[in-house]
């Protein structure tokens, strides 16, 4: 038998439905991993998630591995999608470390509030996130616009600690305020090896060699 002739009602609704198909606008941000239900996002929503993926690969690889398609798999979508938002994995990289750096250290210089409050909440971070305190020492082989933001935020602190601007500070004071900040990196950073456990007695030793070195952060 000859093949039947397919009918015309069927060919018009083909026709149809690809006509439908190739009209849909293509939206990249509904673009998951399989098993995952797509879904659009506000433009500032995806940013954040982007940003929320980035931080989550630099947990889990370091900067070395650190890239635009960890990102999009690690946040279920296309892998062009963090392009789109970043330009690079350079950028990538740079605006998700500043941002989680910014948070982290925000209660140490905030106007506000009791010493050992601000120190837990600093801790509480590190706990979650201790690649942040590793970038935070070795900010300089990261990327010069992390060691700027780190360098300018480390004078911060020596001008909460001080209680005046840094300009307002001599030599000496800002040296000895600055290696109050080192010494109280190497006792984080033996918290951080040792496992990030029993912040408590972070608190305290911060609080201590602050105190030693005539120097605060209340």
């Amino acid at each position: 038998m000859g093949r039947r002739a397919r009918q015309p009602h069927l060919r018009r609704h083909q026709r149809d439905h690809e006509g439908a198909r190739r009209s849909q606008p293509r939206a990249v941000t509904e673009v998951a991993r399989p098993g995952r239900a797509a879904r659009r996002l506000p433009r500032a929503e995806r940013r954040a998630q982007l940003l929320s993926a980035a931080r989550a690969v630099l947990a889990r690889t370091g900067v070395d591995g650190f890239s635009l398609e960890e990102v999009a798999r690690e946040a279920g979508v296309a892998a062009s999608l963090p392009r789109h938002y970043f330009s690079s994995s350079e950028r990538l990289l740079v605006v998700a470390v500043l941002d989680a750096v910014q948070q982290a250290t925000a209660p140490l210089v905030a106007a506000e509030g009791d010493v050992q409050e601000r120190l837990r909440e600093w801790i509480d971070v590190l706990a979650a996130d201790p690649w942040i305190h590793g970038i935070w020492m070795h900010s300089a082989g990261v990327h010069p616009e992390i060691d700027d933001a780190v360098r300018r935020r480390r004078r911060e602190l020596v001008e909460r600690a001080a209680g005046r601007p840094w300009s307002a500070l001599s030599r000496a004071d800002q040296l000895r305020g600055l290696g109050w900040i080192g010494a109280c990196d190497a006792i984080t950073a033996e918290w951080v090896a040792d496992g990030a456990h029993d912040g408590t007695r972070l608190v305290a030793a911060l609080t201590d060699v602050s105190r030693r070195m005539g120097l605060g952060v209340g």
